[in-house]
């Protein structure tokens, strides 16, 4: 598929997506784990604000050194006021983009937060069509689009919001979580792409990432290798398929689906 879109490398930048809500010292420990498991970019979760988010940032920045890249997620829970102070911070950190401060629909917030700090913003993942990306564009929110292949509406739908995306010079970096599978499709549109950051890679542990393929996906300094096979160039672990399988899919189990969770142990 990467073939197909234009792409000329079988490889594609990838960024380990971890680092939830622990302390300094724990985020530190697992961000210098994840650089040493290949990869060059990380990306953390905020969201408590104040000194709580700047001692999780600095310690992430000192473990990973100034060559990697550090990535933020504000998890849709500031003001205006203090994403903007919040951001300040970051762009003082070499913080690469800062995400989803604000709820998706919050379209006005991101316009007016761009135009009054320097780190870029990045969102998508909550939008599900050319139209939804649209109107962020149109709104000058933000400097990376952040499509799904697998929630968007597909390779061709997410390709031709990276082409409006193009069209006015904002960068491409699309959100993955659940699966291998939708991780490697997102890879290839990356690759694929002259404006095309990086795709993201879920390291916490999930076995639909680090299981679900027979020939497992690969990091290597940053970089994820692609197949040279047809498609996607992939093949599914039926082993890992039949052990998950739900007898009744209309009832899920306690525990973690995608970007949700359930159960009261859980939350």
């Amino acid at each position: 598929v990467w073939q197909l879109l234009g792409g000329e490398q079988p490889t594609c930048p990838a960024y380990a997506s971890a680092l939830l809500w622990k302390s300094p010292a724990a985020l530190a420990e697992e961000a210098a784990s994840l650089i040493g498991r290949g990869f060059r970019r990380v990306k953390m979760r905020l969201g408590y604000g104040g000194e709580v988010d700047r001692a999780a940032v600095r310690a992430v920045r000192e473990a990973i050194g100034p060559r990697n890249d550090l990535m933020c997620d504000g998890s849709m829970r500031y003001s205006l006021e203090d994403a903007a102070s919040l951001a300040n911070f970051l762009a003082e950190n070499n913080v690469f983009w800062f995400e989803e401060p604000f709820e998706p629909e919050d379209i006005d917030s991101y316009a007016a937060l761009r135009s009054r700090v320097s780190v870029p913003l990045a969102a998508g993942e909550n939008e599900f069509g050319l139209q939804g990306f649209r109107e962020l564009i149109r709104a000058g929110a933000l400097d990376i689009v952040q499509p799904d292949v697998s929630r968007c509406g597909g390779i061709t739908e997410a390709k031709r919001v990276a082409d409006l995306a193009k069209s006015v010079g904002l960068r491409v970096a699309p959100h993955t979580w659940s699966d291998a599978v939708a991780v490697t499709a997102n890879a290839h549109l990356v690759a694929s792409l002259p404006h095309g950051i990086t795709v993201e890679v879920d390291q916490t542990g999930n076995p639909f990432i680090e299981e679900l393929l027979v020939e497992p996906l690969v990091v290597r300094d940053g970089q994820l290798s692609l197949s040279q096979a047809p498609g996607l160039g992939i093949e599914l672990n039926r082993n890992v398929i039949e052990r998950y399988r739900l007898q009744d899919p209309l009832h899920l189990p306690d525990g973690s689906y995608s970007d949700m969770i359930f159960g009261k142990s859980f939350l």
